[in-house]
């Protein structure tokens, strides 16, 4: 009996799939009458995603997770993942002492008590029985947060009717998203058509003699207590 040996030579993940052979003599063609299963190990390709979704806002989401998904690799299962945030490593999965006993999903980050320190891009790299993969692209989570408290001012201190006045509402942290809009009131009414941080009165009217108020907003929600000021003349 003579053996026919089929070598493939630097395998790669396109030589998985299942073999079978023939023979041809003069008198025929035979097939055989089994299959063989080949299976060829490669590491990882993984990306992130997170859950829930970027953006969020700091004051309403407490915790995000994190996967590090297998988008080819065999086996498809990781053993180990080292997660890296803004290009620093963080953690690598699973941390226990005993891996015998060791239930921890390695692919799942848990990020909790959220808060804008942790605004950045997060990526993960994957080992399983064929070893460590490449990075993946960076996945970025954006956290929103609202500005810092205000502080009113106006100039020139003193006001004459007819003649102006430029109200001023700083603020030292803008938040993010950096789309601040500022909410004026005078009295007890919104003023609608002014919507930037200073506000020019020009000329000045007895209705300008009021209390004064404005509010920085952005989509991070909160709204710090008003300052207010009186303007006189």
């Amino acid at each position: 009996m003579t053996d026919h040996t089929l070598l493939i030579k630097n395998s790669t993940r396109d030589d998985m799939g299942a073999y079978s052979c023939s023979l041809t003599n003069e008198v025929g063609t035979s097939m055989s009458n089994s299959t063989t299963r080949v299976s060829v190990h490669y590491k990882p390709e993984v990306n992130v995603t997170m859950d829930p979704q970027s953006p969020i806002v700091e004051e309403v989401v407490t915790n995000v997770t994190l996967s590090c998904n297998v988008m080819a690799g065999n086996p498809p299962d990781l053993v180990k993942v080292r997660w890296f945030f803004n290009g620093g490593l963080i953690e690598e999965l699973p941390n226990c002492t005993n891996e015998t006993l060791c239930v921890d999903d390695p692919s799942k980050l848990l990020l909790m008590n959220i808060d804008r320190q942790m605004h950045g891009n997060y990526t993960c790299m994957g080992k399983n029985e064929a070893g460590w993969g490449v990075m993946a692209e960076p996945s970025e989570l954006v956290i929103y947060y609202p500005p810092s408290q205000v502080s009113l001012t106006y100039h020139p201190q003193r006001v004459v009717k007819r003649g102006s006045v430029t109200l001023v509402c700083a603020v030292k942290e803008i938040g993010r998203p950096s789309n601040t809009t500022f909410r004026w009131t005078r009295g007890s009414h919104t003023v609608m058509d002014v919507t930037t941080a200073n506000w020019t009165i020009d000329p000045v009217t007895l209705e300008t003699e009021s209390n004064f108020t404005c509010t920085a907003l952005n989509l991070g929600v909160k709204v710090n207590q008003l300052p207010f000021i009186f303007v006189s003349m």
